[in-house]
């Protein structure tokens, strides 16, 4: 119920921060293909990078009313899986954890979605209470059922020695409804290095992986009609003396 009526109140403030062409996609042109999902159910093409904001900004206002720990074990997906540094499956680690004395903030500054607007990243601004600061990117999705919600799937962190400047308004993207979106593979179940992931319209592809020396990559490609756009590309170095 909290969620609920956080997201209510923060809806219109979503809505101002989308930016221009945030509804790009929720009009369909003339003549194009339907989208289908994998089991033949035919998608959506409204996609609101605003109902993403919202979420997030719901997930941060969450970690400062109930504890971190708790608020991302509460948004996140089933199969949700994120870095510390290493990827583990994230319902794993956060069960049991006790939450921190105080909690880190999130800032959207970008949003990307998928064409039929189930599936998306926000990526931003964070800061630590301790006074540091850095960047996340946190990738979403809703399943296309009638109770289906929005959970997080891959949440991202790495510190900066400079902050992101926050942008005018939140830039948003949307994946094209046009063309032959090819079919891509999926590594469903991540291994102890890397995961893949798509969206059910194959608008967004996404991947995260460490590699053996501790770096680590996430990649977030977004669908242009004809081909895919790496849209997002977060890069952490080594850690340093590691010896590797």
């Amino acid at each position: 119920m909290k969620r609920a009526l956080t997201l209510m109140l923060l809806a219109g403030l979503a809505a101002c921060a989308s930016g221009p062409g945030s509804r790009r996609g929720e009009r369909a042109p003339d003549g194009q293909r339907v989208l289908r999902g994998y089991d033949g159910s035919q998608l959506e093409r409204t996609a609101s990078p605003s109902a993403l904001v919202a979420e997030q900004i719901a997930l941060s206002q969450a970690a400062r009313e109930d504890g971190q720990w708790t608020a991302l074990r509460d948004f996140a997906a089933a199969d949700a899986v994120m870095f510390v540094p290493q990827l583990v499956r994230a319902q794993d680690w956060l069960n049991g954890r006790a939450d921190p004395a105080a909690a880190m903030r999130w800032q959207p500054h970008e949003v990307v979605m998928s064409c039929d607007g189930r599936t998306g990243a926000t990526t931003g601004a964070m800061q630590r209470l301790d006074g540091s600061f850095g960047y996340y990117t946190t990738i979403w999705h809703r399943p296309y059922t009638r109770s289906g919600k929005w959970g997080w799937v891959l949440t991202h962190e790495a510190t900066l020695t400079t902050p992101r400047p926050e942008p005018d308004f939140v830039r948003t993207r949307i994946g094209d409804c046009r063309g032959d979106v090819p079919t891509v593979t999926q590594n469903a179940a991540p291994t102890a290095n890397s995961i893949e992931g798509r969206s059910d319209d194959r608008t967004i592809v996404w991947r995260a992986m460490v590699q053996p020396d501790g770096s680590r990559q996430v990649i977030v490609d977004l669908w242009q009609g004809s081909g895919y756009e790496t849209v997002i590309d977060d890069r952490v170095a080594a850690p340093q003396g590691n010896g590797a």
